[in-house]
């Protein structure tokens, strides 16, 4: 319950959690899913936070690369996708004004700035637009 009341999680954190802790796989998985039916673990929920707390500095790759590996489903991310594509430009443009805010002067800066990009998840097109002007 100290797990579930800090923050969000997701299944397999929880589950993962609480198998490193001792407890049984099967009785994990049992207690989980009087979770879900309570409305204690919400994996939509989960996104939701997620996407409010990190899409102001990730791009779309990334973010959904963290939520798969966080195992949230394919389908549930699909299902977010819209709104994890929404304001792509502006957090790639809020994110390289914070880090560059001029343009590259030469092609040594441009490739600093696109690498920056892309380690932040963001499209090679948004990149193109962003480091472009």
């Amino acid at each position: 319950m100290r797990l579930v009341a800090r923050r969000e999680h997701t299944r397999l954190e929880l589950t993962k959690k609480l198998v490193v802790r001792g407890f049984d796989p099967d009785d994990v998985d049992t207690l989980l899913n009087d979770f879900e039916e309570k409305s204690w673990l919400d994996e939509r929920r989960y996104i939701d936070i997620f996407l409010r707390a990190k899409r102001c500095r990730y791009g779309i790759l990334k973010l959904i690369r963290e939520l798969e590996v966080r195992g949230i489903s394919r389908d549930l991310i699909d299902e977010f996708r819209p709104r994890i594509q929404s304001g792509e430009l502006n957090a790639a443009q809020g994110v390289w004004q914070k880090r560059f805010g001029v343009q590259p002067r030469n092609s040594t800066e441009l490739a600093k700035q696109i690498r920056f990009m892309q380690s932040r998840g963001f499209e090679q097109e948004v990149i193109k637009s962003v480091v472009n002007g």
